[in-house]
């Protein structure tokens, strides 16, 4: 999935990056799905100046896009500047809801079905596919049908505070299996502290799997 800036951007473009003899619609089309990097289609045009038709060519000056999903164009026609706004939808692979999922839920294959869909940019921005969704936990309740958006997904936890767990020791070519307890909970990548059963020794690892870590 494609991540969307957090604050608005400027991106400016030569007057020769509008290719001649296009209209003003198609390529508006053109400069935003290059920014998304996905098929979009023009939905409607909000102009400042009376007299504009999309279907007429004009130069385009700049293109201005904002984290809301929003774009204006600055473009020029017979020596007039003015603003036009383009609302449009961003098609994408999501992973949308078979049934309700449970907060808490880690999402499993079959609870999620593959679907294309016309979204708008801010939706588009923070949807996933199937592979991103599958094996996370949701973090609010997801109802049946709903596509379902990273900012409710998060990684499980693989290690919980108190329980014991396999610890893999490296260096360089020798490795090492021990049991410790953890100290707190952990998910994937992050690194936890750990006692050593015996000596009571606190080190830190880092988490490779359920009740899995490595130690450097």
């Amino acid at each position: 999935m494609i991540l969307r800036v957090v604050s608005a951007f400027l991106c400016l473009f030569l007057l020769s990056s509008a290719a001649l003899g296009e209209s003003f619609k198609k390529a508006a089309a053109e400069m935003i799905e290059k920014e998304e990097g996905a098929p979009v289609k023009i939905m409607d045009f909000y102009a400042s100046f009376r007299g504009f038709s999309p279907d007429r060519e004009y130069h385009i000056l700049s293109f201005y896009s904002n984290p809301w999903g929003k774009s204006s164009f600055l473009v020029e026609k017979g020596g007039k500047r003015f603003w036009v706004r383009v609302d449009y939808l961003v098609k994408r692979r999501v992973a949308v809801a078979r049934c309700e999922i449970p907060r808490g839920t880690v999402v499993c294959s079959q609870d999620v079905a593959e679907r294309v869909m016309w979204l708008s940019p801010k939706n588009a921005s923070d949807a996933v596919d199937l592979s991103e969704a599958v094996g996370k936990v949701v973090k609010k309740s997801i109802r049946r049908g709903e596509v379902l958006s990273a900012k409710y997904l998060a990684e499980p936890l693989l290690i919980k505070r108190g329980e014991l767990v396999k610890v893999l020791l490296k260096s360089g070519s020798i490795e090492i299996e021990a049991v410790a307890k953890a100290m707190r909970n952990g998910k994937l990548g992050e690194t936890v502290l750990l006692k050593n059963i015996s000596s009571g020794r606190v080190f830190s690892g880092v988490v490779v799997g359920p009740k899995e870590v490595v130690v450097r």
